[in-house]
């Protein structure tokens, strides 16, 4: 049964396993260095090696944190509307970007307040985030859309 921690984790696993040695960022070849399932910081360096139980605390932490940010980004009347599927995208996007690169989509979560949800979705694949990460965000904006999970999950 998907939830909103696996669906993240089908973005930053996909083979369901975490990375167990830091990798470098793809587009600067270097820092910030990443490790697990999508974690990153302070903590993490090119000689950072995790054991699996390692990588998936992080998760689970990182996750709680951006549901949070997620949360307080649509507001708690929103959010209280929300049904998981929903929640689960608006908390993968501030997984990915963190909180501040879902604030950025100031016409996204106007037209989720509103329940427009084909201009949310529109709103999604008309940024950077869906150019840089296409088939993450088609997914999400396909989850937003409908509501539902996505078939293959």
């Amino acid at each position: 049964m998907l939830d909103g921690h696996r669906y993240t984790a089908l973005f930053e696993a996909p083979g369901g396993q975490p990375i167990t040695k830091a990798y470098p960022d793809p587009i600067t070849k270097s820092a910030p260095w990443t490790i697990g399932l999508g974690h990153t910081g302070k903590d993490v360096g090119p000689d950072t090696i995790w054991t699996e139980d390692q990588c998936w605390a992080a998760f689970y932490n990182d996750y709680a944190a951006a549901y949070g940010k997620a949360a307080q980004e649509a507001g708690s009347s929103c959010w209280a509307a929300l049904n998981e599927q929903r929640r689960a995208v608006l908390t993968d996007m501030a997984f990915q970007m963190g909180g501040d690169g879902l604030a950025a989509f100031v016409h996204m979560l106007a037209a989720i307040k509103v329940g427009h949800w084909d201009l949310a979705e529109t709103q999604m694949l008309n940024s950077d985030y869906a150019r840089q990460t296409p088939n993450r965000a088609q997914t999400n904006a396909q989850t937003l859309l409908t509501g539902e999970w996505p078939a293959e999950a």
